[in-house]
């Protein structure tokens, strides 16, 4: 039971620090300051 509740405890931080890395980086992706000047046109 105690090597059960171990590794499920595991896999929970681990999925927890994964969701949020794929939040961070489409927020980054999404939000850039590249992105306010990628459909402008020059004159």
């Amino acid at each position: 039971l105690t090597s059960w509740a171990f590794h499920c405890t595991t896999v929970d931080v681990i999925h927890d620090v994964m969701r949020v890395a794929a939040i961070n980086i489409a927020v980054h992706q999404l939000g850039s300051p590249w992105d306010l000047f990628n459909g402008s046109r020059q004159f």
